[in-house]
């Protein structure tokens, strides 16, 4: 299975959320793609490993470290 660019980009959308419950309508609505592209990130996600079952993105440990590259990227 091969990830897509958008579904990485999903996995840090629900990174950011932490553990706000969210939906697929409003995943889609808030990155700009379509419901059932929303629902096919999280399966290849889950697929690959890239995502928890619980739908939890990525491990604490590696979201940390995310935070940090992001922060370092701010002017």
């Amino acid at each position: 299975m091969q990830l897509k660019p958008q579904d990485f980009l999903v996995a840090l959308k629900l990174v950011a959320w932490g553990e706000e419950r969210w939906t697929y309508a409003r995943l889609a609505q808030e990155l700009g793609i379509s419901v059932s592209e929303a629902h096919a990130c999280v399966k290849r996600g889950l697929q690959a490993g890239l995502l928890l079952q619980n739908y939890a993105a990525i491990p604490p440990s590696l979201a940390s470290d995310i935070d940090a590259v992001m922060s370092a990227q701010e002017p």
